[in-house]
């Protein structure tokens, strides 16, 4: 599980991210608002962590550009004690709170609580331009017509649907759906997803899945 923690006191941050690897999550470090910011549009994160009180962009408006740019992330403020105001301002965007101070513990129970819930917070129905994913009946089709998919091109592609717009790497395709430690330099991921384009791509003059060269794969939302 790949985290993203944006706070300004690096003896907390390293301290956090030394904490949180020892749990075997992933962890990326920013030091302030514009960083945190740039650093969350490079890259796919399951959490972000935030700290509301940043210097320059405070914590609150970083959660709300972050809320806009993606839904899905799952983001944990820090901070210390708030007017009610404030708290429900956060709570717009963000899925849950730790104030300082607080234990790792916590802060790790939190997250896992939080990873468990995802599966409930997608839709079932998945929609992008003409290309319609039904997660419960399994279904796929483009422009009305049924797309046959084996299993690992279905999460392939629901793993895009879900994350359209942005770049994904193929370590990260990797984890997500192969769920396991294989060679990251296997050509497994470009294989899979050339048979997944010939399917939903081949007979649409609207290509939909793109290759960023140096970078991953990206499911365009625009036509």
């Amino acid at each position: 599980m790949r985290v993203l923690v944006i706070e300004d006191n690096p003896d907390i941050a390293k301290g956090l991210a030394e904490s949180l690897e020892s749990f075997s999550y992933s962890v990326d470090l920013a030091f302030d608002g514009e960083q945190g910011l740039r650093q969350s549009y490079l890259a796919v994160y399951d959490v972000i962590i935030l700290d509301l009180h940043l210097p320059g962009l405070s914590g609150i408006d970083i959660g709300q550009k972050i809320r806009a740019q993606n839904k899905t992330v799952r983001i944990i403020a820090l901070s210390v004690e708030m007017e009610i105001q404030a708290k429900l301002q956060m709570l717009e965007f963000c899925d849950d709170y730790v104030c300082k101070p607080f234990s790792v513990e916590e802060l790790e129970a939190r997250i896992r609580a939080l990873t468990r819930r995802v599966g409930v917070v997608y839709n079932s129905i998945l929609e992008v331009q003409d290309l319609r994913l039904d997660v419960t009946a399994h279904k796929v089709t483009r422009s009305g017509r049924e797309i046959k998919l084996r299993n690992k091109e279905f999460a392939l592609l629901e793993l895009f649907m879900i994350h359209v717009g942005m770049v994904l790497t193929r370590s990260f395709i990797l984890e997500k759906v192969w769920d396991m430690h294989i060679d990251p330099f296997t050509n497994t991921v470009d294989v899979h997803i050339s048979y997944l384009r010939k399917k939903v791509d081949g007979f649409s003059p609207h290509k939909l899945i793109h290759t960023i060269p140096g970078r991953g794969y990206k499911m365009s939302g625009k036509s």
